[in-house]
C-alpha cells in the first residue's frame, strides 16, 4: 500500500513538474515578443517628425495636364534600416478666403534608408488643366506667386511594424 501511495505522489509531481514546464515554455516566447516589440516601438517613434516636404515645383505643362512634383526627405535616425513603404498627400491651391482641392497622388514603391542616413521620395502629380487654370486664375487675380499646400503620410517600415508620419508643408510657386 505505501509503495501505491508513494507511485501517486511521485506521478502528481511528475505531472505537476510537466504543467509548469509547459506554462513556462508557452509564457516566454510572448514575453520575448512584447520585449522585442516594445523596443522596435521605442525605435519607430524617433520617426515623429522626421518626414519634411523640401520642394514642391511645376515639372511639366500640357496641353490637358500640369506636372506637380513633391520630394519629401525622411530621416532614418536608428541603427537599423528602414523602408518607405508608401506615400499619399492632397494637394490644394490658396484662394481668396480658403485652399481649394487639386488632387491627391500616391507611390507605392519600396525605397530603403540605411541606419542614420535620410532619402528623398518625389513623387508626381498631373493635375487636369481646368483645375490647374483655376489655380492660375487665382494666382493673377492676387497679384502673387502660386500657394501650394501638400498634406500627406507617408508610410515607414523599421523591421515587422510600420508607422505613420504625417507631413504638411505650403510652399510658393514662383518659377512655371
Amino acid at each position: 500500500m505505501f509503495t501505491y501511495v508513494v507511485k501517486v505522489i511521485t506521478n502528481k509531481w511528475v505531472l505537476l513538474a510537466l504543467a509548469i514546464i509547459l506554462i513556462i515554455s508557452v509564457s516566454v516566447p510572448f514575453i520575448i515578443e512584447a520585449k522585442v516589440r516594445s523596443t522596435i516601438c521605442e525605435e519607430m517613434g524617433k520617426y515623429m517628425g522626421d518626414a519634411n516636404i523640401t520642394r514642391i515645383a511645376i515639372s511639366d505643362i500640357s496641353w490637358t495636364t500640369v506636372t506637380i512634383e513633391v520630394t519629401v526627405n525622411v530621416h532614418n535616425p536608428n541603427s537599423r534600416g528602414a523602408v518607405v513603404d508608401k506615400m499619399e498627400y492632397d494637394l490644394y491651391y490658396q484662394t481668396v478666403d480658403d485652399w481649394e482641392y487639386l488632387g491627391v497622388a500616391n507611390k507605392n514603391e519600396d525605397i530603403s534608408i540605411s541606419p542614420y542616413e535620410s532619402a528623398n521620395v518625389t513623387v508626381s502629380n498631373k493635375i487636369w488643366l481646368p483645375s490647374a487654370i483655376g489655380m492660375l486664375f487665382q494666382s493673377f487675380e492676387q497679384g502673387g506667386p502660386i500657394m501650394i499646400k501638400a498634406v500627406g503620410i507617408i508610410w515607414i517600415k523599421v523591421g515587422p511594424m510600420s508607422i505613420d508620419v504625417p507631413f504638411e508643408h505650403i510652399q510658393n510657386i514662383t518659377e512655371l
